[in-house]
């Protein structure tokens, strides 16, 4: 007893120790997968980020076929602008011609009407 109950108490002791001692392994062993998964992770985050922000510098300023669209566009629109100043141009020519008619026509009628109060 004298040698049992002091032996059973160190061997006990001893056994928590173990118990703790592997808890604390199995922490330590989670700490350490967790870092080296953020590691990982991150690593690749910045590897994505970098690839698609020198994708993006790389581009330029504007895409060329953006600016090919831009000057197509602003092509038609001096064309359509010109087509438009020709159209209201022989409009006015029409216009001219309608009113020298109308003229001619008034006059005529006044021709007329003077000759009439004269008789």
């Amino acid at each position: 007893m004298v040698n049992t109950i002091p032996l059973w108490r160190q061997q006990l002791a001893t056994a928590v120790t173990i118990f703790r001692s592997g808890e604390a392994a199995k922490t330590v062993k989670a700490a350490t997968d967790l870092t080296n998964d953020l590691l990982q992770s991150n690593a690749e985050n910045l590897k994505m980020a970098t690839s698609e922000a020198r994708r993006q510098i790389e581009r330029g300023v504007f895409d060329i076929e953006v600016v090919k669209k831009a000057n197509q566009t602003l092509i038609e629109t001096i064309q359509e602008s010109l087509r438009i100043a020709d159209e209201g141009k022989r409009r006015r020519v029409e216009a001219v011609t309608q009113l020298e008619l109308c003229e001619t026509e008034l006059r005529k009628t006044l021709a007329a009407a003077s000759a009439r109060t004269d008789v």
